[in-house]
């Protein structure tokens, strides 16, 4: 079963493991990325208009806890998919999450044949 506590834990594996940062100490900020081809719900529309609006979160670095309640605002239903980066910052490990901003069960989520399902490291 997917729920808030496997999604924070596929979250906090891939920024512990594959960047070496303990996920609770590091700061991010999050990119919607809205595809305007793909159907969206009522949801979809709520997610991204009030939750990932420019005016709540938009060049804001937020701390862990902020990002996880963000993110699972709308439990049982999560992001499809988010795209990790680590940007380069002096001061403390941050970290750009391009998230869909489309939310749906974890059965529709990218990434869903691997443990870490809806993310993915960014390769750019």
């Amino acid at each position: 079963m997917h729920d808030v506590t496997t999604f924070r834990n596929n979250f906090t594996k891939i920024i512990n493991d594959f960047y070496g940062v303990e996920a609770s100490q590091a700061s991010y900020t999050i990119t919607p990325v809205f595809n305007p081809a793909k159907y969206e719900t009522g949801e979809d529309s709520a997610f991204r208009l009030i939750i990932l609006s420019e005016e709540n979160i938009g060049g804001k670095k937020i701390g862990f806890e902020d990002t996880m309640d963000i993110l699972c605002s709308f439990a049982p239903l999560f992001p499809t998919k988010v795209e990790i980066g680590r940007l380069l910052s002096e001061e403390e490990p941050v970290f750009e999450l391009k998230c869909s901003t489309r939310v749906r069960k974890p059965s529709a989520s990218a990434n869903i044949e691997t443990e870490s399902a809806p993310f993915v490291i960014s390769r750019g």
